[in-house]
């Protein structure tokens, strides 16, 4: 009985010491093979898939759910062997419908991996600073394996999106009150630095467009602050301050219609206007001409 078992704890330690040794020599083959770390956005590998692939990356996701892919092609990702994942980019305006449907769902954890359990147990909306590689591309999207993620703590929330997707929808409609209200409730919550960034940006231009030049100055510089200095929309937001100093009156929103306009908010020449349009023509009492 003793020989069987010190044969048993033997052999459970020799398979931990196999199983140990074979992890660490993968994963410093690994180490060996992508030694450098790519600093980039989702949004630019989804775009450029090729010119990522075999490389190892790091970039900011919103977690959108657990997925199941059924049909991998090529790959090494069966679902036997990894857990599979959809997210959305920090930077993709997710209060826009074709943005929210735009998700992308190609992320992959070994089911060896120790974080799966946290994987599991992420929310949509979670916002996660992820290292991977790009194993495959297919059909022009790029398969990844997701090595190590960290949470970072912040989340948009349901109710700020809904605000959000009013004040969009308020703003094409060029309802400047309307949407500032929304995106003043949506400004409330504790929301990730893009989000910020997005409703300061929004609520200078509607102030921009109701003729409140200074209000949409400090909300303007408040967004440029958060940006990055190369931010592509810094540029933009830069040549909207400067309007706002110099000549405001150009970024006013002149332009009313009277079928979007209710009664009460249509301009007095407008309804002066109609009223004229309204009128039967004027009688005149010219004394009849003699006949001849």
């Amino acid at each position: 009985m003793k020989h069987s078992a010190l044969s048993r704890r033997l052999a459970i330690a020799i398979s931990l010491t196999c199983s140990f040794a074979t992890t660490g020599i993968a994963q410093w083959r690994e180490s060996r093979q992508f030694p450098n770390t790519v600093e980039t956005t989702l949004t630019e590998v989804r775009a450029h898939p090729d010119a990522f692939r075999n490389v190892k990356v790091q970039f900011e996701v919103q977690f959108a759910s657990l997925g199941s892919v059924a049909n991998p092609f090529f790959t090494q990702f069966v679902p036997t062997d990894f857990a599979n994942f959809h997210a959305w980019a920090t930077e993709q305006p997710i209060w826009r419908k074709t943005e929210f449907d735009n998700m992308f769902g190609l992320l992959f954890v070994s089911k060896t991996n120790d974080q799966l359990q946290d994987l599991y147990k992420c929310a949509t909306f979670d916002r996660m600073k992820i290292v991977g590689l790009v194993r495959n591309t297919f059909q022009n999207q790029p398969w990844i394996e997701v090595v190590s993620f960290e949470k970072l703590g912040q989340r948009v929330e349901w109710a700020t999106l809904g605000h959000l997707y009013r004040a969009d929808q308020w703003m094409q409609k060029r309802q400047w009150q309307q949407a500032l209200s929304e995106l003043s409730l949506a400004s409330q919550a504790k929301n990730p630095d893009e989000v910020g960034t997005e409703i300061d940006k929004a609520m200078g231009i509607c102030y921009l467009r109701v003729g409140e030049a200074a209000q949409a100055v400090s909300y303007l510089k408040s967004a440029r602050q958060k940006m990055g200095d190369n931010s592509p929309a810094g540029v933009e937001i830069e040549n909207l301050i400067a309007s706002a100093k110099v000549d405001p009156t150009r970024e006013l929103d002149r332009t009313v219609t009277s079928n979007e306009v209710r009664e009460h908010e249509r301009p007095l020449w407008e309804a002066f206007e109609d009223d004229r349009r309204r009128m039967p023509p004027q009688q005149t009492n010219a004394p009849a001409q003699p006949q001849r």
